[in-house]
């Protein structure tokens, strides 16, 4: 068995950490690194945080309920312009909606063909969703300029949720 030269004696031939400072200096490094990690999570954190809701930005109206915005955007364009943008989100809601049906109906269609996957039922089903949304967006629209208002989307979910379904605050 050979035997291993002692390295303290010879002071050109010390160890890996003997180089970098000794132990004092390798605990220096962790602990810095692990304070410069944490401050770096601390500003990305704070960051990322979402911010605090407010149930008056959801609320939120002028005086005259939107109405001056409304006649203020729409000073430059004519009546027929109006309903021409009216129909545009009208037929956009109707093509996101039946869309997302039939992304709905896909589903047992695909399945009872047997090219039925864990997938694409996520993916129809997400992509269902994302329609919903864009067809809510082009009914918000809609209803807006039905109203002759920038109305919040508050009121807008009462007049078009049903009866039972209406928002109910707690002022």
């Amino acid at each position: 068995m050979k035997r291993r030269r002692n390295r303290q004696a010879d002071p050109h031939k010390t160890g890996w950490l003997a180089r970098r400072g000794g132990m004092h200096q390798l605990a220096f490094i962790v602990t810095s690194g692990f304070s410069v990690g944490m401050a770096a999570w601390d500003i990305i954190a704070s960051a990322m945080r979402p911010k605090r809701y407010s149930r008056e930005k959801f609320d939120k109206t002028d005086d005259d309920c939107g109405i001056s915005l409304f006649k203020a955007q729409t000073s430059g364009m004519s009546q027929q312009e109006i309903d021409d943008d009216a129909r545009a989100w009208l037929r956009e809601r109707t093509v996101y909606t039946i869309n997302a049906f039939l992304c709905l109906a896909a589903i047992p269609a695909l399945f009872a063909f047997g090219m039925f996957s864990i997938f694409t039922l996520i993916a129809l089903i997400v992509l269902a969703f994302l329609l919903t949304a864009k067809a809510v967006k082009a009914d918000f629209a809609y209803w807006q300029i039905r109203q002759g208002r920038f109305g919040p989307f508050a009121d807008y979910l009462q007049h078009r949720l049903p009866y039972d379904m209406q928002i109910i605050r707690k002022d």
